[in-house]
């Protein structure tokens, strides 16, 4: 036997033997030789998606695939259409693929595919501090930490920064949850849900009403205050308690009083200024006077009678004449009479007289003497 090597493809042959008596056999059956079998390219680099946020895994489109079936590996991944997709790529791994066709044949490995790592989703942003509105302050805050390295953003209100943590001020009443994206364009869940209350509110200074001084009767002032807040409240000094939109204070002593409202949250007004007078009148009926012209005590004086502007003043001689009469009184009697009792003229004569004064304010009527001495 023998091996005849080197038959052109695509090339039909048929033989005959000669021996050593040169005899020639018949020629051999046809022997056919195919065509050369075709080696596939390697496959085509397509799209490579790499893993994200949300998926930990990568794919490639591989394209130029040979025509009939082929398989690719690593996979032994079999089909017949031109591209195929290859999913569920390990995050963080180097790939390259052969394609062996129907005849059997295999490609040379494809280019380097690079599946990356998977992008980190940061944690939820923790809460550290909140603040609630105060009386000074109408918002509140709310410290986040714990935040990803590199830039981020903070939602709801696309707020950047690169810092570990950040307090987001001026937050009015209401519920809050944030999310935080990361450089690599990942967001976390919400944070927890943060409540900030309503605003507490600074309640108005109190409203001056009728401020009463002190009289000759009556040694304290009062003021009436309207205009107070709702709910409970406290009016100092004095630490007053009520509720009402309005309070009258009374037995104020002569002085000047910075009055403030504290309502049901702590919160203070600002002072209403009121000054309580001293008392003008040390009222006092004189038990007699001089009316001889020498300028001195000459009139029937009353200290404080010009606070009862409704009275009236009726002086009496001994004997029950009515010798004088004035509705106000003023302090100006001179010892003179009214009524024509007298002989040689009004003068009154050196004695005792009496006096019925009444103030005109409903109190108890006056009654008392006056001697005349001039």
């Amino acid at each position: 036997s023998t091996t005849l090597s080197g038959l052109a493809a695509g090339t039909t042959f048929n033989y005959t033997v000669t021996n050593a008596a040169g005899c020639i056999s018949v020629e051999s059956v046809h022997i056919v030789i195919d065509a050369e079998l075709v080696t596939p390219a390697a496959p085509t680099i397509g799209t490579i998606t790499q893993p994200t946020c949300t998926v930990a895994t990568g794919s490639v489109v591989l394209t130029g695939l040979p025509t009939g079936n082929w398989t690719i590996n690593p996979g032994a991944i079999t089909g017949a259409t031109a591209s195929t997709t290859l999913s569920g790529l390990a995050a963080g791994t180097t790939f390259n693929y052969t394609v062996t066709n129907a005849a059997g044949c295999i490609s040379v490995e494809s280019v380097d595919i690079v599946i990356e790592a998977q992008p980190v989703t940061p944690a939820l942003p923790p809460i550290a501090t909140i603040t609630q509105p105060t009386c000074a302050t109408a918002t509140g805050s709310i410290v986040l930490s714990g935040l990803p390295t590199g830039n981020w953003t903070i939602n709801p209100g696309a707020i950047t920064g690169s810092t570990a943590s950040i307090t987001l001020s001026s937050l009015s009443a209401g519920t809050y949850s944030y999310t935080v994206t990361n450089a690599a364009g990942c967001t976390s869940g919400a944070s927890a849900d943060v409540v900030i209350n309503a605003a507490l509110g600074l309640p108005s200074a109190p409203t001056l009403g009728t401020i009463t001084q002190p009289s000759c009767t009556v040694a304290t002032g009062s003021v009436v205050l309207s205009g107070l807040p709702t709910g409970n409240w406290i009016i100092n000094p004095g630490a007053i308690t009520g509720s009402t939109s309005s309070t009258i204070l009374s037995g104020l002593a002569a002085t000047t009083y910075n009055f403030i409202v504290t309502n049901a949250a702590g919160c203070t007004s600002d002072p209403l200024i009121i000054s309580i007078a001293e008392s003008e009148c040390d009222f006092n009926i004189p038990k007699g006077f001089s009316p001889n012209n020498d300028g001195i005590n000459d009139k029937f004086v009353i200290r404080g009678i010009e606070h009862y502007p409704n009275n009236t003043m009726v002086i009496y001689n001994r004997w029950g004449n009515k010798v004088f009469k004035s509705s106000p009184y003023q302090n100006t009697w001179d010892g003179t009479s009214d009524f024509g009792l007298l002989v040689g003229g009004d003068q009154l004569p050196d004695g005792t007289y009496f006096c019925i004064l009444d103030l005109g304010d409903g109190s108890e009527v006056y009654r008392s003497y006056v001697y005349i001495k001039k």
